[in-house]
This record gives C-alpha cells, sequence and structure tokens, in this order.
C-alpha cells in the first residue's frame, strides 16, 4: 500500500463532468490492473445511473453489495 493514492475531482457546478472524469479514470487504472475504489456522493446524476447499475436498495451499502456481486464485469462487458 505504499504507493496508494488519492485522486478527488470536484467542482461546485453542476453538469460539469465531474463524474465522467473520475469514471474515465477509475476504468483506465483499473485497465492497468490498479485497485480502484470509486465513490460518487452526488445528490444527482449518480456514477451508479450513468453506468446503468441495478442498485436495489438505497445508500453506498447497495452499490458495494452490487459491485461485489458483478465483481466488476459490467465494466468490461
Amino acid at each position: 500500500m505504499k504507493n496508494q493514492k488519492t485522486i478527488l475531482v470536484t467542482s461546485p457546478q453542476g453538469g460539469s463532468g465531474k463524474s465522467t472524469i473520475a469514471v474515465n479514470m477509475a476504468i483506465h487504472y483499473a485497465k492497468k490492473n490498479l485497485k480502484v475504489l470509486l465513490i460518487d456522493l452526488a445528490i444527482y446524476g449518480s456514477i451508479p445511473s450513468m453506468l446503468k447499475i441495478p442498485i436495489r436498495g438505497k445508500g453506498m451499502s447497495s452499490l458495494i453489495t452490487a459491485l461485489e456481486q458483478n465483481e466488476g464485469q459490467f465494466l468490461f462487458d
């Protein structure tokens, strides 16, 4: 874990492409076989809806459960 990095993508303006940039960066690093944790706390236009990830519950725990069940395959199918 000595090479662990944190990248924050933020802007006060809605619709500026923050989620798109974050998703593209996460995919880029994942394709390089790096472990990636992407957390989106946006109220509107969240990353799960952008990637068409079915969320059965409410909140971050539901997203983590969906990711574990799909084992990340939804990104590269």
